[in-house]
């Protein structure tokens, strides 16, 4: 099975490797245009930090967070995302 997987995946990427390539990755993310969307919408950090459509990721940590830190019984053992 990873042996397909990987071929899959690799096969599914291979049409945008030359785009991702040729981007430039000096502009910041807000201005990025030069990417195909379907690898734009996958990019889930830039420039240091989520991308605005996962910046969900962030408050659930935070909700993670506070919950372990509210949950006497938990010992410590909460896995944080």
């Amino acid at each position: 099975m990873p042996r397909e997987a990987s071929n899959h995946f690799g096969s599914k990427l291979m049409p945008f490797v030359k785009q991702v390539v040729e981007s430039n990755f000096d502009t910041p993310w807000a201005e990025v245009k030069d990417l195909p969307v379907e690898i734009y919408n996958a990019v889930i950090c830039a420039d240091g930090k989520l991308t605005p459509q996962y910046d969900y990721i962030a408050e659930l940590r935070a909700l993670n967070e506070r919950s372990t830190k509210n949950d006497p019984d938990d010992g410590g053992s909460s896995i944080n995302a």
